[in-house]
């Protein structure tokens, strides 16, 4: 199961949970208890709101993830591994037995929080670069002592991060090295690079004060590739986890040369799916959504 991150929430996300999965509907009335306000009002359309506040986002796009997981395992469907997508590995975290619920909800709120008080607004952020080769955005990178490659999404899809001034510089760059894409996201923070190390300190403090519990599943580390087998080791991964690149296509491409073939985006949408032809166009990639309407059609 492969669990997406931000950018993936659209309005309307998660309405086939809603009121349709018991397991699923629990877990949302678990997080409105935790947080104060009801989560399915974001998700629904009933919102009108195209944009969240950054907590807010991320305490839904895991509480939805979580929910689909839930609603898949209710049915009988059990991954045998599970890898996460930036802030998709709290919730692939969870669904591998890492912590419960509520402990990873408290974790994904705190980092918005940290990212709130270190972060200065409007000094950093990201931007994605698409129809360039690696070592051509390697070298725009090079140009400037404060820019990372943050993100190896699939061959040709690049995430820069660092200063915002720099950013804006690459890219434009990069549109005059014929770029078919490169755009700013949507973000003041500059997240898996060195500009996080504050950042992750003070995470860590937050998770050696954690309980934490043996997963019954393996974490995929999509840092680095590594399996993750203890708590231990997957209390270590997100320790470093928002100042190291993501290699998600390093990730993919090494499950599936060990012939892991299925996957299931657990989560809203299929943003990770849409990258997996670039990757490897052999594996099959389904939502969690198509397989919750196919396991209840009549």
């Amino acid at each position: 199961w492969v669990f997406p991150g931000l950018g993936c929430r659209f309005v309307g996300m998660g309405a086939d949970l809603f009121g349709k999965s018991p397991v699923a509907d629990a877990i949302f009335s678990q997080a409105q208890e935790i947080l104060g306000y009801d989560l399915r009002e974001v998700c629904l359309e009933g919102s009108g709101r195209k944009i969240v506040p950054a907590k807010q986002e991320a305490q839904v796009i895991y509480t939805v993830s979580c929910g689909y997981a839930a609603a898949l395992r209710s049915l009988n469907r059990q991954p045998g591994a599970t890898a996460g997508h930036s802030l998709g590995n709290w919730a692939a975290a969870w669904a591998a037995g890492a912590y419960d619920f509520p402990t990873g909800l408290r974790f994904v709120t705190q980092v918005e929080e940290l990212l709130e008080e270190l972060v200065a607004p409007e000094s950093q952020t990201m931007g994605v670069v698409i129809g360039l080769e690696e070592s051509t955005v390697k070298s725009l990178i090079a140009e400037h002592s404060d820019l990372w490659l943050a993100n190896w999404n699939s061959p040709g899809q690049y995430i820069v991060g660092g200063d915002a001034k720099s950013v804006d510089a690459l890219l434009s760059a990069a549109t005059g090295q014929q770029a078919k894409r490169s755009k700013r996201l949507p973000t003041d923070r500059a997240l898996h690079t060195p500009l996080m190390q504050t950042v992750s300190a003070r995470l860590r403090e937050v998770l050696d004060s954690a309980e934490w519990l043996e997963p019954s599943i393996p974490l995929i580390s999509s840092a680095d590739s590594r399996i993750l087998r203890s708590s231990a080791e997957v209390r270590e991964f997100f320790g470093s986890f928002l100042d190291q690149p993501v290699r998600w296509d390093a990730t993919i491409r090494l499950l599936c040369e060990n012939s892991v073939a299925d996957y299931v985006e657990v989560g809203p949408g299929n943003v990770l799916g849409s990258m997996f032809p670039f990757i490897d166009n052999t594996a099959d990639v389904r939502s969690a959504s198509e397989l919750l309407e196919q396991d209840v059609a009549p």
